[in-house]
């Protein structure tokens, strides 16, 4: 009786996988058939009037690496991810802040979660008149502090961080999964170190920091792939330039595919940009597997 009643509990629960099989169908054909559809037509000169076009192997990859401009674009990108970085502990800090605060979480949750709410392309649009050198707001404080107005957009040199400065005054949604993450450490964990005379140095370094490293893992490759994948930005701000400086590996492959029609290339260099994440995705997922009891 017993056998059969365990033989019963183990056997598959069609009713789940019933309601699974749309979700589940729906992303095989929405993401993964154009994944493989993508690396397909990476092998080919595609043409959209006879497709798929002349098959050229791995010409398209050869010539991506022999081309100066994925060069120059993998270098502008990676310049922009390591700006990027710079802002990663601004969310971390002020979580710690806002766990602080003994009254009124709520209503500061609210301040720092309505920002996150606006769509990106209306913050993009805000932050390229604040650039603006004639009229915007940056360098009208500028202005009123003496100091002369700044062709933001327009310098080579200042267009990088440009791009990355608005998210360093938006960390609203970070910050909130970082809170999350810190109200779920047991107090007991605190009042137990309190008990051993740690003070808040120790804590943070010792209970806080460790117990939420798992997190910092998961939002940093979410991060670093955000900033990889960056296209609205140097879209909206400048198009790619001045003198090519904003031009990042998404605009690229848009230019390539949408603007030139050379579909094959554009998705060589889409395919190259996937694999690369997914690599870099694996050695950060080997690096933060870490127990933090250990």
């Amino acid at each position: 009786m017993q056998e059969k009643h365990y033989s019963a509990f183990n056997k598959p629960k069609w009713a789940a996988v019933l309601f699974l099989l749309p979700g589940i169908l729906t992303f095989l054909l929405f993401r993964y058939y154009p994944m493989v559809k993508a690396i397909i037509m990476s092998f080919y000169d595609y043409s959209i009037m006879n497709p798929p076009g002349k098959f050229v192997g791995l010409g398209n990859y050869t010539r991506a690496l022999q081309d100066p401009m994925v060069n120059l674009v993998w270098k502008n990108t990676a310049t922009i991810v390591g700006l990027s970085l710079l802002g990663f502990f601004i969310p971390i800090i002020l979580a710690v802040l806002l766990d602080e605060v003994r009254g009124g979480k709520v209503v500061f949750r609210t301040i720092y979660i309505i920002p996150a709410i606006m769509p990106a392309m209306v913050t993009i649009v805000l932050w390229k008149w604040f650039y603006n050198p004639d009229y915007g707001l940056l360098n009208i404080i500028r202005q009123g502090l003496g100091a002369q107005p700044l062709g933001w957009l327009n310098d080579p040199k200042l267009a990088k961080l440009c791009l990355v400065l608005p998210g360093f005054f938006a960390p609203g949604y970070t910050a909130l999964i970082y809170l999350a993450a810190l109200q779920g450490i047991p107090k007991s964990m605190y009042e137990a170190a309190i008990i051993d005379g740690a003070g808040y140095w120790q804590k943070l370094r010792y209970i806080t920091l460790p117990r939420i490293v798992p997190m910092m893992g998961i939002m940093l490759i979410m991060g670093l792939i955000g900033a990889f994948q960056m296209f609205e930005a140097p879209f909206v701000y400048t198009g790619g330039g001045p003198l090519n400086s904003t031009k990042v590996v998404a605009l690229y492959i848009y230019e390539e595919a949408f603007n030139f029609y050379r579909m094959g290339y554009g998705t060589t260099m889409a395919v190259m940009l996937f694999v690369f994440l997914l690599v870099l995705t694996w050695l950060q997922v080997r690096f933060f597997k870490t127990d933090p009891d250990s």
